[in-house]
């Protein structure tokens, strides 16, 4: 299990509020609002008392969608990927390849919400990352020569929660050129 969420319980943003793991599952009977993992058995104490339904997600640790590519074109619209180890995970091995996002958004992982790295041309426009444990959007290299990239009116909010380093709305590393216009992060 990556991480916990009750979408009845909810942020200012509207963003589902993460159940807590605590160490026990008698923890969990005495503590509202948490979890506990015990072998394949998940116990679950919601914010307000009632039995785990529908409304209460439990995102497996695996990684979301993963892109390896190699030339050519990759659009997605109006896609949103919610929970596991990452929310998108995106690998370009040239610089022939350009990468484009529109009105996506990537929540509630257990690691980064969209994490890139490799060459060509990545575009994010009108998407959202948020309450992912690590950064909401980030960018790198692999091996090769830095990225370009641009955020076009993106929003990444409540991201990096755990405390740790890994804690940015966006960020990028090793050389990679990164253009932001009227976004927000907090």
């Amino acid at each position: 299990v990556a991480t916990v969420f009750d979408s009845l319980n909810k942020n200012t943003d509207e963003d589902y509020k993460e159940i807590l793991w605590v160490a026990s599952s008698a923890l969990v009977e005495s503590t509202y609002n948490s979890w506990y993992l015990s072998g394949t058995k998940i116990y679950i104490n919601t914010f307000d008392g009632r039995e785990p339904d529908s409304t209460v997600f439990v995102y497996a640790n695996v990684d979301g969608p993963y892109y390896k590519l190699s030339g050519g074109t990759l659009y997605m619209e109006n896609i949103h990927i919610h929970g596991g180890a990452r929310c998108f995970d995106a690998s370009a091995a040239n610089d022939n390849i350009i990468v484009l996002l529109k009105n996506c958004s990537f929540k509630y992982s257990g690691g980064e919400g969209s994490f890139v790295h490799g060459v060509g041309t990545f575009v994010y426009q009108n998407c959202i990352a948020s309450m992912n444990k690590k950064d909401g959007i980030s960018w790198g290299n692999h091996n090769a020569a830095p990225p370009f990239c641009m955020e076009i009116n993106c929003v990444s909010r409540w991201n990096g929660w755990t405390g740790g380093t890994v804690n940015q709305g966006s960020t990028c590393h090793s050389g990679t050129v990164l253009i932001r216009i009227n976004c927000e992060y907090y």
